[in-house]
């Protein structure tokens, strides 16, 4: 009546420790967590510069917000007449100054208040482009800001991504083995209790020889 019992008990332990050769499921997954880590890294540059872009973005606002010509008085500190506009500027000086000589008008009130207001016109209008050409080189970094920090926004999503990825990896390793723990387990059980039913059966068929040849044995 042991044979079976015995025959169960040895299968049911096999099963409870699991084979040698039974794969590590764990491993596996630590690996993958490992490598999804190290892939998340790759998007440091782009979270980076988008931090540099929104800070910059930041900053505008709140200087615009404290003076909104602190950006238009800002270049326009940094305007000088350039060789060119100079010699623009000498021509209405000559022009005009020739004129007024012509008509008798040189060195007086009137002829010096219209040379000096054209050439007050005239540089206001160099000065006007050079405001204009800032602003909208202004407004082209402060496009490239905005296009960086919508990439450090993106970048940083897929960091956290892959970061979420790579520590759940562990944790689904450690789930399957314990799956797999849990399946020895059951198959412990099993083999015992088929074991268990085995001997009783025979020793029930023992006990009646009649039954199905079983008393011959």
């Amino acid at each position: 009546m042991w044979g079976p019992i015995i025959g169960g008990i040895i299968g049911g332990i096999g099963s409870l420790f699991g084979s040698s050769d039974e794969p590590d499921l764990s491993g596996p997954y630590n690996k993958y967590g490992d490598k999804l880590r190290s892939l998340a890294s790759a998007y440091d540059p782009y979270r980076r510069r988008g931090l540099i872009g929104g800070n910059s973005l930041v900053d505008m606002a709140n200087d615009f917000y404290k003076n909104p010509n602190a950006l238009q008085d800002r270049i326009a500190a940094g305007f000088h007449v350039s060789p060119y506009q100079q010699h623009i500027l000498d021509s209405i000086k000559h022009t005009m100054g020739y004129n007024s000589a012509r008509g008798g008008l040189l060195g007086t009130y009137g002829s010096d208040k219209n040379i000096a207001d054209a050439l007050g016109d005239a540089t206001g209008r160099f000065q006007d482009r050079y405001i204009d050409r800032g602003m909208r080189t202004a407004m082209d970094a402060a496009n490239i800001d905005e296009m960086l920090d919508r990439m450090g926004l993106q970048g940083t999503e897929g960091y956290a991504g892959l970061m979420q990825r790579g520590y759940q990896a562990p944790l689904q390793g450690q789930m399957a083995s314990a799956a797999q723990s849990m399946g020895r387990r059951q198959s412990f059980i099993n083999n015992m209790m088929g074991g268990a039913a085995l001997g009783s059966e025979y020793d029930y068929r023992h006990s009646n020889p009649s039954m199905s040849g079983w008393g011959r044995y």
